[in-house]
């Protein structure tokens, strides 16, 4: 007898019809013989509407009071599930975050699972009944309610098919599984039969929506395999996320975006740089005063990287990040930059990060990339990258042009090799 975990997303559970769908889909696992524990996100938009309604009533809404909120459109789809499994004659049994075992920290919005005690749902599991854990929410020490952050279901899932030795951690949602690039900004797109760990986490962590990052990590320390798919298409066994892979390609894996970015461009000139006149000295002095602007920034809790334009001097800085986080970034840049005399601090918005996913980024592979995308006219404003990724700033406006460039140029550079 398999145990598994099944995860079914907001559009899977957006109304009653669809609700009834995963109650079958459910049923069908245990038919087969499975032990099934069931992880429920809140019905369609529900979480945003809750959002919005906290928001007319405070501009920036008390974190505590907000997840108190935010836990409630999980309990109502886990106990109309629950309900459509027990209508088709099995037998559920809903739970809510706590109940099932999910202690986490104490950041309200954010907060991370330190442990989970599943006996509660063994129990029930041992007397053929299907546990409905709600996504996204656990307690933390205090009896609170603490929610994950956005993707935060996917979260509850594979931590849940972690501590309950799982078989596997079947994530349903509205896609057939995990794609090269966005079938919407390209058309030849296709399906992954499968992905290792490494490579899933790349994409999740650059804009690839159909996995949270923090949920891929957790699967790949805890050596869950997870499978991507269709709640509308169930017979099709989607993505295999693992720790290997037997991907159509070698060594070309995607294509991700991450939209609403912005650069940072900090110019660092030598009068900024207290008049150091050896150029050892200046440029020990670069490195240093470098390392204190980007310390400045990961205190205060902001994601960016460090990115390169393909003309920039070396007095300049470049960092790349959420539109959303310059206004933040600016407040604890501009008085040490002015302290420095860095006085030019440029902002552009307007951006999106087109990324590359591959599993072995050399330097000629870059190469093929910035010049095939200068070939159809594509203005790159940032570069970045890993041993894995390489990463392009464009124009929004540009966007789907890049994606088509570069899905279509490492395809044929991938065959060319093989």
């Amino acid at each position: 007898m398999n145990r598994i975990v099944i995860k079914f997303g907001g559009t899977s559970v957006m109304d009653l019809d669809r609700i009834r769908d995963a109650a079958k889909i459910v049923l069908t696992e245990v038919l087969h013989g499975n032990q099934v524990i069931v992880v429920v996100s809140a019905m369609g938009h529900s979480t945003d509407h809750l959002i919005d309604m906290a928001k007319e009533l405070q501009h920036k809404p008390d974190a505590r009071e907000l997840d108190y909120l935010m836990v409630t459109g999980e309990q109502v789809s886990c106990a109309l599930l629950t309900m459509a499994i027990q209508s088709l004659g099995g037998k559920a049994r809903s739970f809510d975050g706590g109940a099932a075992g999910i202690l986490t920290d104490s950041t309200f919005g954010s907060a991370e699972i330190k442990q989970i005690n599943p006996q509660a749902l063994l129990s029930y599991l041992n007397d053929n009944c299907v546990p409905v854990v709600p996504g996204f929410q656990g307690r933390d020490a205090f009896g609170q309610w603490t929610t994950l952050g956005r993707g935060g279901s996917d979260t509850t899932a594979i931590a849940l098919a972690a501590a309950v030795s799982a078989q596997r951690c079947d994530i349903y949602t509205d896609v057939t599984g995990v794609f090269s690039a966005d079938p919407n900004l390209f058309e030849h797109a296709y399906k992954l039969d499968s992905i290792a760990y490494s490579e899933m986490l790349e994409l999740a962590k650059n804009g690839a929506q159909v996995l949270n990052a923090r949920s891929v990590d957790i699967a790949m320390r805890n050596h869950v395999a997870v499978r991507v798919r269709s709640t509308f298409r169930p017979a099709d066994l989607g993505t295999l996320v693992t720790a290997s892979t037997t991907s159509q390609l070698n060594w070309f894996t995607g294509v991700a975006v991450m939209k609403e970015q912005a650069l940072i461009k900090i110019q660092m000139t030598a009068a900024g740089l207290c008049g150091t006149r050896k150029k050892r000295e200046y440029r020990h002095a670069r490195f240093k005063i470098k390392a204190q602007l980007l310390s400045l920034l990961r205190k205060g809790g902001l994601v960016f990287e460090q990115c390169r334009s393909l003309s920039e001097s070396a007095q300049e800085l470049s960092l790349c990040l959420s539109e959303h986080d310059v206004e933040t970034a600016l407040e604890s840049l501009k008085p040490q930059c002015e302290y420095l005399g860095f006085e030019d601090i440029r902002v552009e918005g307007g951006l999106n990060k087109v990324s590359l996913i591959a599993r072995d980024i050399t330097s000629q592979r870059e190469v093929d990339a910035i010049r095939a995308l200068a070939q159809d006219g594509i203005s790159i404003r940032g570069v970045s990258g890993s041993p894995r990724r390489i990463s392009f700033l464009v124009s929004k406006e540009l966007r789907a042009a890049t994606v088509e460039r570069l899905h279509t140029n490492l395809c044929k550079l991938q065959l060319l090799a093989s």
